[in-house]
């Protein structure tokens, strides 16, 4: 007899198993099946609902807002939203984690208040060269990050090509991934000191100061000095197509790289923007409809190995500036994982599945 028995509509990696059931004992799911469900000491019938592994959100800034203190509130939401694992960005306000101290703080924090599983990612101390990032490793960051653009030059710094070319080889030592903000910062200044001036606030030139060059070029520097330096690689944020087909090429020339795109990418288009303005601000930019689309593509296509939420908590009081480009980014909750989950219908349209249809185990 197991524990536990759950009845339902059983999520598989390639088919839902209708009207199945799975069994769990230990901590363990031990058998799934369909027809009369074994005996166990509970059984919970979900019947006519999904039922869903618990959810991983591969990328989430719990500590953007509140400091490492967000961490409590985050892993709430995500629990109530079948998220079981969060992997917590390094750039917590007001420092970044990239010391053993910092790395530490944040292990405590969690240990007292995390309501979810989480793991952390470490980054490199700005001008300092690589001094710090083997102990951080073996101190238990899961990867490290950095931004080809800077937003900070404290929390949130910008490393430029010689100094990537410099921090790889070390962090390649580790074996652990190095994950990259996928952004040219010479395109991105340029167009936004030009295109913002005082005359222009609107929301379209958001997109329009960040085009799909400032991410393809980002891209490919990056993969370049992977692939001179060995170490692994991952794009936290594509928003475009494109984004795959480079990781799709670099990976056939043996460079060992990966990427991500965001709920946000899936679900909004700049329609959605030019409507909803700063409430949908994101780096990179939302895009087209023919854009969100072809992303679809690449999901069916099984070429995009995950999505996350890009999860930040910024206040509404964050989001009502006067000016667009000092409103805060909105990104996705890290909670919705579940309840932005889409369906092709027969037509080929897309439309989110009611998420009171599932239990997450």
């Amino acid at each position: 007899m197991f524990e536990t028995v759950v009845i339902g509509d059983l999520v598989l990696p390639d088919d839902v198993l209708h009207n199945g059931y799975l069994a769990i004992d230990a901590g363990r799911i031990c058998a799934v099946g369909v027809g009369t469900p074994p005996e166990a000491g509970q059984t919970i019938d979900a019947t006519g609902k999904y039922i869903f592994p618990g959810v991983i959100d591969g990328q989430v800034h719990a500590g953007s807002v509140q400091g490492i203190s967000g961490l409590a509130d985050a892993t709430i939401a995500a629990a109530a939203g079948g998220v079981t694992t969060i992997v917590d960005m390094p750039f917590d306000d007001p420092y970044p984690v990239n010391s053993i101290e910092r790395m530490q703080a944040k292990i405590d924090v969690i240990n007292q208040h995390a309501s979810v599983d989480v793991a952390l990612y470490a980054t490199a101390r700005k001008g300092d060269g690589t001094n710090g990032l083997l102990e951080l490793a073996d101190a238990g960051a899961c990867a490290y990050k950095v931004s080809t653009y800077e937003y900070h030059p404290v929390r949130f710094p910008g490393y430029d090509t010689g100094e990537l070319y410099e921090l790889f080889p070390v962090m390649a030592e580790t074996g652990l991934a190095v994950a990259f903000h996928n952004e040219d910062p010479y395109i991105v200044k340029r167009l936004t000191d030009r295109l913002f001036s005082e005359r222009s606030n609107s929301a379209s030139l958001h997109g329009a100061s960040r085009p799909p060059v400032a991410e393809l070029i980002a891209n490919v520097s990056v993969f370049e000095i992977a692939r001179i330096t060995g170490v692994r690689c991952h794009i936290v944020h594509s928003s475009l197509a494109r984004g795959f087909d480079h990781v799709k090429r670099y990976r056939e020339e043996g460079v060992r790289v990966s990427a991500e795109t965001c709920i946000q990418y899936l679900v909004f288009d700049d329609d959605d923007v030019a409507q909803m303005g700063a409430k949908l601000k994101q780096n990179p930019p939302i895009r087209s409809a023919t854009e969100k689309a072809a992303l679809w593509e690449k999901i069916v296509a099984d070429e995009v190995d995950f999505v996350s939420s890009d999860h930040v908590a910024w206040p509404i009081s964050k989001k009502i500036k006067s000016r667009f480009p000092e409103e805060r980014f909105w990104h996705a909750g890290t909670g919705n994982h579940v309840s932005c989950i889409v369906h092709r219908d027969g037509d080929g349209t897309r439309s989110a599945t009611d998420a009171g249809r599932s239990v997450v185990v």
